[in-house]
This record gives C-alpha cells, structure tokens and sequence, in this order.
C-alpha cells in the first residue's frame, strides 16, 4: 500500500439533478479530479417536497468515492458552478475500522433473566403468620 492511498479518505458525495442526462457529467468531474469511485452511481427520479428553481421533480443521485481533501474542496466548486446540480451534499465517511464490533448472540451465554429473577425473589419479605400479623398491628396502633 502507498502512502498515497493513506492520506485518501472515503466520501459519499449525494446531489439532484434536473435531469438523468447531467448524471455522466457528474462522473466525468469525478474522472477529472482523480477522484475514485467506490462503487456504482446510484440515481433514481423523486417527486421533491417543495419546488427548487421551479422544479417539482429531480434525479437523486449519491455515490461512495475515495479521494484528497484538496480534490473533495474543488470538485464542490465544480459542482457550485454546475447549473444542471440542484443541490449536492458531501460527506466524509468514518473509517470502518473505527466503528465498534458487532456482537453477536451467544447461545452458551447465560441470560439475564434468571439472574433478575433471583434478585427479585431475594427482596420480597417472607410471609407472617396471622398471630405475627396481628402482633405487628398492635405494635403499629399503640
């Protein structure tokens, strides 16, 4: 591995397009930047909640990419400049390494039901006799 590759981190750059022929521009500023893909472009059309310039339906499109933070602030110009680009969001993904394990079911690991359980059945106060009842009330009344 170089260490070109070590100081390149992982993005996932979202936008709307007005329409589905400006997706390969998108690409191409990509291709421009040297910026590498980390998988395939996804882009679906949506009905949007409210109209942007106009405009009540556009093309959603996001992709993972693997790039410099000095490539990442000029591809955002290209896209600032891109009449075609409604709105874009990019943002830096954490490192997959930093994310916690996940844990997993063990079968072979007690549960903590039965210990709840005996605790609960530990705090109840044993049951009195009707004389030591009536013993109790007394002491209580006077």
């Amino acid at each position: 591995m170089q260490k070109e590759d070590l100081d390149k981190k992982n993005y996932e750059l979202s936008f709307l397009l007005e329409n589905e022929s400006s997706a390969p521009d998108i690409l191409r500023m990509l291709g421009q930047r040297s910026i590498e893909l980390k998988g395939e472009p996804s882009i679906k059309k949506m009905k949007l909640a409210y109209k942007i310039k106009k405009i009540d339906n556009a093309f959603f499109g996001f992709v993972r990419v693997s790039a410099f933070a000095e490539d990442i602030k000029a591809l955002e110009g290209d896209l600032k400049n891109q009449s075609a680009v409604l709105r874009f969001l990019l943002i830096k993904l954490p490192k997959e390494a930093m994310l916690p394990p996940r844990r997993e079911f063990d079968e072979r690991r007690p549960r903590t039901a039965t210990r709840r359980q005996s605790t609960q059945a530990a705090k109840q106060p044993e049951a009195l006799s009707n004389e030591a009842l009536e013993k109790k009330i007394e002491e209580i009344l006077q």
